[in-house]
């Protein structure tokens, strides 16, 4: 996902809840500093005081650590793709230094890409050159994965239940709902006289990525199948952070700022049980729900 800060329709607008969503509340946009936008959060434990302040951080800028966690995730996860015994490998063929560096940023950037091209937003890399530090983040998270002495970095984050990157995976939940909920709320704002586009911008964020995977793969020869025609847990999970976020929306500022914020913390949750103990809250939803709510046939 290029952009972490696509709910930025006007420069009157800097909120995430701020967008005139009129065919889900009833009325004009709400400004970000009014007393319901204030109260908001009032209901969230102390204890997660942290964990809020980056979550609305996230609803208005890119945050730099959830950036970066994100960059340096992705960067290792399209390495191991192309590593021997993952689904992009190919014999005696070895990525190349810049192939790696263009490849892997839209490898786990390309949703909002996609998202953005689709609905009218802009093109793949227009995000990518307006934005002051994407583009230097990135370059410094393939730097550092690449450069780094005895290989520390990856190696730190390829293994499992490492600090490092439990860390960088929980950061980058945050980042994915703060991505998803921009979308839904630029989509609500921009098409008002559809109530679904929200959804189908959601969708397209979190699965459009998936066709650049699958590009690199068929231009190397490698036969998979087509992202969207494999309906598998991360498409039933992508609908089920869809449908959540989108029954807020019509509840007002409040309702939808604390549906980011449970959001947000259940994704983490999910990411760290998965990476600690091997199956998460999302997985037992996921095999005890969704498989039969939304079935492939």
């Amino acid at each position: 996902m290029i952009d972490r800060d696509p709910r930025k329709a006007s420069e009157e607008t800097p909120s995430t809840f701020v967008s005139a969503l009129s065919p889900f509340s009833g009325g004009a946009a709400a400004k970000w500093r009014n007393p319901e936008a204030a109260r908001a959060f009032h209901g969230i434990p102390m204890s997660g005081r942290q964990f809020t302040r980056l979550v609305q951080t996230a609803e208005n800028q890119y945050p730099w650590s959830v950036h970066l966690a994100h960059d340096l995730l992705t960067i290792v996860e399209y390495l191991r793709w192309r590593a021997p015994g993952g689904a992009g490998w190919t014999k005696g063929d070895p990525p190349s230094w810049l192939h790696c560096l263009l490849a892997s940023y839209f490898f786990g950037n390309g949703g909002s890409s996609v998202a953005d091209a689709c609905l009218g937003f802009g093109g793949p890399l227009s995000d990518l050159a307006k934005h002051p530090t994407v583009g230097l983040c990135w370059i410094a998270s393939f730097i550092a994965v690449y450069r780094c002495p005895k290989n520390l970095i990856y190696r730190w984050l390829v293994t499992p239940r490492h600090p490092l990157r439990l860390v960088c995976c929980s950061l980058d939940a945050v980042g994915d709902v703060s991505a998803l909920v921009g979308v839904m709320d630029k989509c609500a704002t921009a098409f008002p006289a559809n109530p679904l586009s929200p959804i189908m911008g959601g969708m397209l964020m979190y699965c459009g990525g998936d066709i650049f995977q699958y590009l690199d793969a068929r231009s190397r020869g490698i036969r998979l199948k087509h992202p969207f025609a494999e309906w598998g847990p991360s498409v039933r999970r992508a609908m089920f952070y869809c449908l959540l976020y989108y029954s807020t929306m019509a509840h007002g500022v409040a309702s939808r700022r604390l549906a980011h914020w449970y959001i947000s913390a259940f994704s983490v949750m999910s990411a760290v049980c998965s990476e600690t103990i091997g199956v998460s809250p999302m997985d037992v939803i996921d095999e005890s729900v969704l498989k039969y709510m939304l079935p492939e046939n």
